[in-house]
């Protein structure tokens, strides 16, 4: 994990990234500078696809969610049983340190689906520029 950005000045070129173990990891963020005006199309490009996944993300689960979660009238009315309304709040006040194993495994399948997309988008601006 990433904590710090330090060596920084009003460019990116110079930043380097600290991990939280205090290895001193840096990643490749020399080569932004060598973009120029590709790193402002990167961000907006990354912006972009990171909100069609958050998007895709979003509707994905409410459409489980509204298909799997309770029973609806025939006014519309959906009403969701106390015990999945429950375990949802436990789990929407549980800080991620806390959860399950099997939790923290889905939620890194989700970290790692948005890496690949920044990961891609990186490459893609590496190629153009």
């Amino acid at each position: 994990m990433f904590t710090h950005i330090a060596d920084r000045d009003d460019t990116p070129h110079n930043a380097s990234v600290t991990s939280q173990d205090g290895s001193g990891a840096t990643i490749a963020s020399n080569s932004i500078s060598t973009m120029g005006e590709s790193a402002e199309w990167l961000s907006e490009r990354l912006l972009e696809s990171l909100a069609k996944y958050a998007h895709d993300s979003w509707s994905t689960y409410m459409r489980y969610f509204l298909l799997n979660c309770g029973n609806t009238a025939p006014d519309g009315t959906l009403t969701i049983p106390a015990s999945y309304l429950a375990a949802l709040w436990k789990q929407i006040n549980t800080p991620y340190a806390e959860l399950s194993a099997k939790e923290q495994d889905s939620d890194r399948i989700e970290a790692e689906r948005m890496l690949q997309i920044i990961l891609a988008q990186s490459a893609h601006a590496m190629e153009h520029t």
